[in-house]
């Protein structure tokens, strides 16, 4: 039987239609004699619910172990789709080529940490989330680029503690093997990120949203120095 990730959403709303039937019958069991055939109706709605749910239940049961890999490579997928737009959203306002290209590195990465998930996602038997919403807003204005590298540094260890619980989760060899190379990718993000934190450690570097490329603060119009030391 070839797993479905849809299965374990298929028993959930099932045990949910119980409870709702279960409710439904307790609102009119004050008059029996009246609603009888209204709880016979109901009862045998349950009866046939609960017939279909058994072999369900055993399913869940028995992949149980593979349904929680796939719920957590799917919040790995999630993870890294968020990462890649956080990245590539600010490229268009850093004119220094040097950040620049790392950063794009980083993204570029990032896509093929996706790949790797959506692949052991489908050979799992899971189904990748194509509806997610695009955290795309930028903040607009003048924004100081050590906050933006802090963000992505934070984003990063967060990353990294998510696949180190997945690796001491799941005894399983494809999922181990996949995670733990990302895993090693993105602590040498986080190691990429620190240095450019260091670079412009002592630089005060502003970008400005309204506009592509830097902004110098003290004239307060567009400037085209890539930084403004401080």
């Amino acid at each position: 039987m070839e797993f479905s990730f849809t299965t374990k959403k298929i028993y959930e709303n099932l045990n949910d239609v119980i409870k709702d039937v279960d409710y439904l019958k307790s609102l009119v069991d004050k008059d029996l004699k009246e609603n009888k055939p209204f709880i016979e109706s109901i009862e045998k709605i349950k009866e046939n619910i609960l017939l279909n749910l058994k072999p369900l239940k055993d399913f869940v049961e028995y992949n149980k172990n593979k349904i929680e890999a796939i719920e957590f490579l799917i919040n790995g997928f999630k993870i890294e789709y968020e990462s890649i737009f956080n990245y590539k959203k600010y490229l268009d306002y850093i004119t220094d080529e040097n950040i620049k290209e790392k950063i794009k590195k980083l993204s570029d990465e990032e896509t093929k940490h996706m790949a790797a998930l959506s692949k052991i996602i489908t050979n799992f038997g899971g189904i990748v989330p194509i509806n997610i919403t695009d955290n795309l807003d930028i903040k607009k204005g003048k924004i100081n680029l050590k906050d933006i590298i802090d963000s992505f540094i934070s984003a990063e260890e967060a990353g990294i503690e998510f696949y180190e619980k997945g690796l001491s989760s799941f005894n399983i060899t494809e999922l181990q093997w996949t995670i733990g190379n990302i895993k090693i990718e993105e602590e040498n993000h986080l190691k990429v990120l620190k240095e450019i934190k260091n670079m412009i450690a002592d630089k005060n570097i502003v970008i400005d949203t309204t506009v592509k490329g830097w902004i110098d603060p003290y004239m307060g119009k567009p400037g085209n120095r890539p930084w403004i030391e401080g």
